[in-house]
């Protein structure tokens, strides 16, 4: 009866400080998300740097500025490309408006024979291009934000490859035992992620859909929250579709898009993996809820690797534990 009593006590202990930590991952997440991004850019630059070290004998040190160069010249590029296709939206948002006109026109027709009356002027100021150029301004702040972490976040990724790499780093053996997973979530999901947003580009490009190469892009980054990403990535091409070329085309967009992750998902991916990453549908969207509430936005991309980091250490202490290592809930002596 006591030990019960001390190992209830014990595990209120234990819950007590994970709310303590919870509580200053919430008030410190930004800092914390720039650094846990960085980390993630960092064990994507490992295998790149490491190819260059063993393709031309490089050190550690050219070997990861050579990488960096190389992800930084992506990063430019992405960036004057999402610039640029953000003008070219905003230069045809009258047209998109006109053309939004009639679809919204039909559809207030349709609901209202239905019995649920709605104006066409309510829906018109709701979704015009009015709305959205409002939409696109109340961003326009949280982009700078970002533009601005972007510096730190390279020279913090750039500094833990540096370390990742460093047979002798105590921060490289520190990280190994909790980021087996995650090293293996980054390089499947990579890999299958660019081969999808290649064929969904082709998708776009024959489908005549606006900004292909966007879109493609965002599908890759969306890749990284498993089940649920694409789902968002796969949005804005199919209304923009349905919006200048019909419903017809949209659907094309629609299983053309889906024809592809089904081939990644069932074909591809269990080939890149030798062993399957046992994440459940529920352990994504708990990640997503949990690690967005106390990360915000950063906690959706950063949610289920930090899911597997933690799943990892809880098991690697838990053997510990098993061998004669420290319990957690076992009274402190």
């Amino acid at each position: 009866m006591p030990t019960e009593r001390l190992s209830t006590t014990r595990l209120l202990q234990v819950a007590a400080y994970a709310v303590i930590v919870a509580w200053g991952i919430h008030a410190a997440g930004h800092i914390i998300s720039v650094v846990l991004i960085a980390l993630l850019l960092a064990y994507i630059y490992v295998p790149l740097a490491h190819w260059f070290m063993r393709r031309f004998h490089l050190g550690v040190g050219t070997g990861v500025l050579c990488a960096a160069l190389l992800i930084t010249a992506g990063h430019i590029i992405f960036t004057v490309g999402a610039v640029h296709s953000a003008i070219h939206f905003g230069q045809n948002l009258p047209n998109y408006e006109a053309r939004l006109i009639p679809l919204l026109a039909s559809l207030a027709e349709f609901l209202t024979r239905h019995g649920y009356p709605v104006t066409e002027m309510s829906m018109k100021g709701f979704l015009g291009s009015q709305r959205t150029a409002e939409l696109l301004r109340s961003l326009v702040p949280a982009g700078l934000v970002l533009l601005s972490d972007r510096i730190l976040i390279t020279v913090l990724a750039i500094l833990f490859t540096a370390e990742l790499l460093n047979a002798e780093s105590r921060v490289g053996h520190s990280l190994a035992p909790y980021s087996r997973d995650v090293r293996r979530f980054i390089a499947v999901t990579a890999q299958s992620g660019a081969i999808n947003s290649l064929g969904n580009l082709i998708v776009y490009v024959v489908l005549g859909v606006d900004f292909p190469v966007l879109w493609s892009i965002v599908y890759f980054f969306s890749t990284f929250i498993p089940n649920v990403g694409f789902l968002f990535a796969l949005t804005p091409p199919i209304l923009l579709t349905l919006l200048m070329h019909g419903w017809r085309k949209a659907i094309l967009v629609f299983f053309g898009v889906m024809i592809m992750e089904l081939v990644t998902d069932y074909v591809l991916r269990p080939r890149l993996l030798q062993r399957r990453l046992q994440v459940s549908f529920f352990e994504v969207v708990a990640s997503l809820v949990f690690w967005g509430s106390l990360l915000g936005p950063a906690g959706a991309v950063l949610g289920v690797p930090l899911t597997l980091a933690v799943r990892n250490f809880v098991t690697h202490r838990a053997d510990a534990g098993g061998h004669g290592g420290p319990n957690w809930l076992s009274p402190s002596t």
